[in-house]
Parts: structure tokens; C-alpha cells; sequence
């Protein structure tokens, strides 16, 4: 592969990790689509195509047409790119094996930490309970 092809498909992962996971938002470690281990494959034409292949980390994610949105738009405004295309492999099975190392750690360092105290609404339960 040439290096202009190899820069290029740097530059789309790029693109592509600025946009965050809906599912590590939530968990309180925002994340990119890269870093996240999301971006399968990258394929680039001579023509400026680009085809991006996804996975997701559940099959029944429902963030797909999100996906499909932003990695369009985020990857178009590269100047050499001259259409995107995006599709799914929801058979590939995702685990945090496919982060990168950076992001692992920062999530695994996220809940290390001692979870707050919360009201236990339970009849009798105590006024907070330790839940770390």
C-alpha cells in the first residue's frame, strides 16, 4: 500500500475517532469510534471512495443510523474524499480486547474508583449504603 493511501486512511481514522460512542458517553468515558475498537475496515478507491465497515459493541445497538450519519459527514469534509459509504458487521463479536490501550485503561481507571454513597429506598434500609 502506498504511503498516500496509508495517510489517507490515517486521516479517516481520525475523522472518525472525533466522533464519540453513545455507550461510553453514557458510562461517564467518552471515547472515539477508533479508540473504541468500532472501525473494522477502511477501503479508499484511486477515485477518493471511501467505504468504512463498523461493528458495534452489541448486536442490537441502536445507535446505527447515528453511526451511519456522523461517519458520513465527519469523513466527507476531508478534502480529497469524493463519497462515503458505511456498513455493519453485527456479527462481529465486540469486547474491550479491541480498544485501545489508552482508552482500556482510562475505563478500567474510571471504575476502579469508589462509587458514591445512594439512598436505599428499601422499608428498613439505611439512609445510604456504601455501594463501592
Amino acid at each position: 500500500m502506498s504511503d498516500l493511501m496509508e495517510r489517507r486512511r490515517a486521516e479517516v481514522r481520525v475523522a472518525i475517532n472525533d466522533i464519540k460512542d453513545p455507550c461510553s458517553v453514557a458510562a461517564a468515558v467518552p471515547t472515539g469510534l477508533n479508540d473504541m475498537g468500532l472501525v473494522e475496515k477502511i477501503d479508499i478507491a484511486d477515485d477518493g471512495h471511501v467505504s468504512v465497515e463498523l461493528t458495534v459493541t452489541a448486536p442490537h445497538c441502536m445507535y446505527v443510523g447515528h453511526f451511519i450519519l456522523y461517519v458520513t459527514e465527519h469523513v466527507e469534509k476531508l478534502p480529497w474524499v469524493n463519497g462515503v459509504d458505511v456498513s455493519f458487521d453485527h456479527l462481529l463479536a465486540w469486547d474491550e480486547s479491541r480498544m485501545a490501550e489508552h482508552a482500556r485503561e482510562l475505563m478500567h481507571a474510571k471504575h476502579r474508583k469508589r462509587l458514591p454513597l445512594v439512598f436505599d429506598s428499601t422499608p428498613g434500609g439505611a439512609a445510604a449504603m456504601d455501594v463501592s
